[in-house]
């Protein structure tokens, strides 16, 4: 799939797939949160730079959901503490994600930004 954004071109790559049951009001707030994901990541990542990706992989296991969104972007800036972000769009996805009873993490990298995200099964 691709997307175009602040004059740039982005390739979203979808690397693994679950289909996975959910109940509608944690999937409205899941969707919140990876649609706040997807937007920082086309607003930050990609300044001045060609072959922009963003990854989603969404997977399950008997007791917990997991979904990745990660991009080959420039990064979180030097010193970027999730814990004490003061980004509104980041303090939204911890609200969400502490809603739902998950996790919320940093995917190392050695470019760009990736989260992931895991969620009880049954909330």
């Amino acid at each position: 799939m691709r997307a175009f954004a602040n004059g740039c071109s982005i390739d979203i790559k979808f690397t693994e797939l679950t289909d996975v049951d959910i109940e509608m009001d944690r999937a409205v707030s899941l969707a919140l949160t990876i649609g706040e994901l997807l937007t920082n990541a086309i607003k930050y990542a990609f300044k001045g730079q060609d072959q922009n990706q963003i990854a989603i992989t969404v997977s399950a296991t008997e007791h917990e959901f997991y979904i990745a969104i990660s991009d080959n972007g420039i990064g979180v800036p030097d010193g970027f503490n999730m814990a004490e972000s003061t980004g509104f769009g980041m303090r939204i996805v911890d609200s969400l994600v502490n809603q739902l009873s998950g996790s919320l993490s940093m995917i190392p990298q050695e470019r760009g930004t990736g989260f992931a995200i895991r969620l009880p099964r049954s909330a």
